[in-house]
């Protein structure tokens, strides 16, 4: 009796299975610095989306308010003559609030650019990450006549 061995070839070796591993690994932890990614994006589109809210609500309320309102024509520190003053934020602003992390600062330009209209300015601002971000929209109000 002869002693033949019979070798089975199909199948995997161990080495085989941990390059796979390594190679699938990688791969993984490619997928989740693109996940990382997406949920940080998520995160500030969020932020943009509940400033820009915060922001036309605002303009909304001061839209829908007389030209004469002493609310508009409040500008306290008249610096909004020739469109000066309209980036202030914060304490410099003509008016300023907070609501949670965003602190909404608005200021009035009056007869600018034209005779009878004023341009509202409202800056949205937030700390991100150590990082100043904001929102700035321009809005313009007419005298009827």
């Amino acid at each position: 009796m002869t002693g033949k061995k019979i070798i089975n070839t199909s199948g995997f070796t161990l080495l085989e299975i941990l390059i796979a591993m390594v190679i699938f690994s990688i791969g993984l932890l490619g997928v989740a610095k693109m996940q990382i990614s997406s949920i940080r994006s998520n995160s500030y589109s969020q932020e943009m989306t509940d400033a820009t809210i915060l922001a036309k609500d605002k303009i909304e309320e001061l839209m829908a308010i007389d030209y004469n309102n002493r609310v508009l024509l409040n500008d306290v520190d008249t610096d909004g003559s020739n469109g000066g003053g309209l980036d202030d934020t914060g304490a410099n602003a003509d008016y300023s609030q907070v609501t949670g992390r965003y602190t909404l600062s608005w200021n009035v330009a009056i007869d600018f650019p034209i005779q009878n209209t004023m341009t509202l300015r409202f800056i949205v601002t937030w700390q991100d990450g150590g990082q100043t971000k904001n929102v700035t929209m321009d809005y313009m109000k007419f005298d009827q006549i």
